[in-house]
């Protein structure tokens, strides 16, 4: 299992953990569906592709937690499926905010 440090963003006082790993950027599953307002339980998981998905282990303040993780198109699709008004705006904010400060980072398209 990969152990990943996350790089953590605030919207409405609700955490998002993101990533850098094999040339993209991962959402944590879990922090993703409570800024959507949705459960995303492991069948709905499935229904991404495999390359959408990924299992890992995060890494923050001495903490190590299994998480799923959505690949930045996965992230994409879930706001598609869950379409409701206020994940235009969350999508937004993960495009122009999230990922564009990850792809910032020193290092990123080298994890």
């Amino acid at each position: 299992m990969h152990i990943l440090q996350p790089t953590l963003f605030i919207r409405h006082h609700r955490a998002l953990r993101a990533v850098a790993h094999n040339r993209q950027i991962w959402f944590c599953a879990q922090d993703l569906g409570r800024l959507m307002g949705v459960h995303l339980s492991p069948r709905i998981l499935e229904k991404l592709d495999d390359d959408q998905r990924l299992d890992a282990c995060l890494e923050h303040a001495g903490r190590r937690e299994e998480k799923a993780l959505i690949s930045e198109s996965g992230a994409y699709t879930m706001l598609v499926h869950h379409n409701i008004p206020e994940n235009r705006a969350l999508r937004y904010w993960l495009t122009h905010e999230v990922v564009a400060a990850m792809w910032g980072r020193p290092g990123a398209m080298l994890a």
